[in-house]
């Protein structure tokens, strides 16, 4: 057997190194015996399916079939539809010898002997996986086209039916001007040529007649010998029907389809062919538009979303066999959202347009560019030689990006922010990239300037414990884990409780080590703040409906408020039947708000204000001093006290800075009748100072630490700070 196969190899070695090995570039090519063994085996082959050539020399063709087609029998009838018709042409699954899936579009001749008889076969396969996986993503266009075959289908019937028609050729030839009609002698020479042949092609009969019939094929196709195999299908396969594109006179391409069918005398000898075709390039360019939409984005012309996991499952498929790194890049634009609200949308969709642009500029005919939606593209960036290589190209995008653009007669500053997942290191699968990348792409974002981040196993943690704490959250506002601790605010005339601060504290222990500054970062980003708002209203008024009811010293509670609470449409009408369920007093509640909030939304929060103050709410801006402050809005906005940051106190009285700063804010204070409270006072030099420049009020861990609604009771009827500094209490 093993003399048989190699006798075969040599056989046929000559006609394969002429005829197909020099054309081999990204092809597997290899010879079966008759029974179907593999003979010979090129490089093509090795790349393709994995295999040596001594591994597979003596076996069966079928190896590289799936199972599927080996249960039907699919290797044996190619085989015999090569030897009967001289051809099998085949797209289907293929298997590698990792187990690996591709798609390959095939091709199989019979070897013939001396004497006529098949010796072996030559295949001829090429991988078009990509090509299938764009087929596939492209369902709805199929559909269509279904559709259009069918017509086509009934089309071919006709023309068949007309070919048949020849009886009466010379009246068919002068009336047809739809299609091109050409008679062939049997080496392809054309003999006749009707009036739609002229009108289509652009040549006349005299300049078509004696000519072979490939004058009007393209290039690309009389070098792979396609017009002579055409007639050799039709004379094996008694039709040959194809769809392709073909040349005019004038060199204009146009997409054509046709049929060639042999013409037969009496006695079954070849007297020639007939060749119909007609002019389909309207119907082709309709259908490659249609395919062309469902894969790319119409703004950008970007491949879209489906595209884009097309080719990233393809992508992510050749680096797991080849062992390589795969980065996939997210990217999102900084201000794109400003930008389209303040300047209009068509502004936006230039910038869009221009950011693709350069996004494609930036990047190699190997790698992707998509636009998954909004201001959100992405990279799919192949062959890296290290993790370092993605971090270049994020660089080189976002200094591309930083430039200013162009748009009409305005000049725009965007940005971006990238997230950087690299395959196989952070993940091995498509949905675990593209979530990891869009974490990182959320941590480049929160350091609030362009750049890009890679994500790292701890990001991944962190947003675990973000999650975790999210799911908490719900659980605590249903479970009603949370509980409302308050912290006196002392009167440093008197040394009375005057007003407390209502501090939320978990009331589970296992949360309590989790401080509660993030569960309120974590429920303003997930929009929850509001709902915890409510609860804590609620809880407050309702002990302070029983603390009324117990004959305590009047005090007022201050209620931390969130700018989202701040902006709910309906923030004041909850506050109203609140303070309505609870019969709570005017000026029993106090509102603390941030300066920040005041200053982005002038109009609005003068309204909100106003109706509060109506309410009988007391009004503090808290943190005062922290950050920039805008002195000039205090006299527009009824604000009753002013609480200082505890950054300015922390160092007093031994920074100079802090001294006069906090010295300026009591005075400002006091000349527009604002009550001032210092917060963190921890040390009686710290209370001297405050004292001595009339601070009106502090709270702090020297006073007391936030407390339960239980133990305020006890501190409230003792009714003063029970532990004033020897030299300042009053005697």
């Amino acid at each position: 057997m093993a003399r048989k196969i190699n006798g075969l190899a040599e056989q046929h070695k000559d006609y394969l190194h002429s005829k197909l090995v020099d054309a081999a570039i990204g092809f597997a090519i290899f010879v079966l015996d008759k029974d179907g063994r593999i003979a010979s085996w090129n490089s093509g082959a090795r790349a393709l399916f994995g295999y040596e050539e001594h591994e597979v020399i003596g076996q069966h063709g079928a190896i590289i079939f799936t199972e599927e087609d080996k249960a039907e029998q699919a290797p044996e009838q190619e085989l015999r539809t090569a030897a009967h018709k001289g051809q099998a042409e085949d797209e289907r699954w293929h298997v590698r010898k990792d187990g690996s899936r591709f798609f390959g579009a095939g091709m199989v001749f019979p070897l013939k002997g001396a004497n006529g008889d098949v010796d072996g076969f030559t295949k001829i396969l090429r991988d078009r996986t990509q090509r299938e996986l764009m087929r596939q993503s492209t369902a709805q266009v199929e559909l269509e086209q279904a559709r259009r075959r069918a017509e086509e289908k009934n089309r071919r019937q006709t023309e068949i039916a007309l070919l048949h028609a020849l009886d009466d050729f010379q009246m068919l030839m002068d009336s047809v001007t739809e299609y091109a009609i050409m008679m062939l002698d049997p080496r392809g020479h054309v003999t006749e040529w009707n009036r739609g042949a002229e009108h289509i092609l652009g040549y006349d009969k005299g300049e078509a007649l004696g000519r072979f019939f490939g004058f009007f094929f393209t290039q690309e196709e009389l070098e792979c010998g396609e017009p002579a195999m055409e007639l050799q299908r039709a004379r094996s396969e008694n039709l040959s029907a194809d769809d392709r594109w073909h040349v005019r006179k004038n060199g204009e391409r146009f997409f054509s389809s046709s049929l060639v069918q042999p013409m037969l005398d009496q006695a079954g000898n070849l007297r020639g062919f007939a060749k119909l075709m007609r002019d389909n390039t309207a119907r082709k360019m309709a259908e490659d538009r249609a395919g062309y939409l469902a894969n790319h984005d119409v703004l950008t012309g970007l491949p879209n979303r489906a595209f884009f996991s097309s080719r990233l499952h393809y992508d992510l498929a050749n680096a797991t066999r080849e062992d390589k790194m795969l980065a996939v890049l997210l990217l999102d634009l900084n201000r794109f959202k400003y930008i389209n609200d303040t300047m209009g949308h068509n502004t936006g969709d230039l910038l869009l347009q221009e950011v693709a642009s350069r996004l494609s500029g930036c990047v190699r005919e190997t790698d992707m560019v998509a636009r998954l939606g909004g201001d959100e593209f992405v990279i799919i960036q192949t062959g890296l030689r290290s993790a370092d290589d993605a971090g270049t190209l994020a660089r080189k995008i976002s200094e591309e990006l930083a430039r200013p653009y162009r748009l009409g007669d305005m000049e725009v500053y965007s940005g971006s922010s990238i997230g950087i997942s690299i395959f196989p290191n952070d993940a091995r699968n498509q949905t675990q990239l593209l979530k990891n990348a869009d974490i990182a792409m959320y941590r480049a974002k929160a350091s609030r300037r362009d750049g890009f981040k890679y994500f790292t196993k701890e990001l991944g943690e962190h947003v675990e414990r973000r999650q975790h704490l999210e799911d908490r959250l719900r659980a605590s506002l249903d479970a009603q884990s949370l509980e409302i601790h308050y912290q006196p605010q002392v009167n440093l005339d008197n040394w009375q409780i005057t007003s407390v601060e209502a501090l939320l504290r978990w009331r589970d222990p296992d949360m309590k080590a989790i401080p509660v500054s993030d569960l309120i970062t974590v429920a303003e980003e997930n929009g929850s703040i509001v709902e915890l708002g409510r609860w804590v209203l609620h809880a407050v008024c309702e002990q302070l409906q029983r603390w009324q009811k117990s004959s305590l010293p009047p005090f007022h509670v201050a209620v931390n408020l969130s700018p989202l609470q701040f902006r709910d449409p309906g923030f004041l009408e909850m506050v109203r039947e609140i303070f309505a369920q609870y019969d709570v007093q005017p000026g029993c509640i106090e509102m603390e708000i941030t300066e920040r909030l005041l200053m982005d939304e002038t109009e609005s929060s003068t309204s909100i204000l106003n109706a509060l103050k109506d309410m009988g709410v007391l009004i503090s801006i808290d943190d005062f001093g922290a950050g920039y402050s805008a002195i000039s809005y205090l006299r527009h906005f009824p604000v009753d006290i002013l609480k200082i940051d505890q950054s300015l106190i922390q160092h007093l009285p031994s920074r100079r800075e802090d001294m006069a700063i906090t010295t300026g804010i009591i005075n400002l204070a006091h000349n527009l009748g604002i009550k001032v409270i210092a917060e963190g006072v921890e040390s009686n030099e710290q209370l001297d100072f405050l004292k001595n420049q009339d601070c009106n009020a502090a709270q702090g861990y020297l006073f007391h630490r936030p407390v339960s609604a239980a133990n305020l009771d006890k501190l409230m009827r003792h009714g003063y700070w029970s532990q004033p500094h020897p030299s300042s209490v009053p005697h």
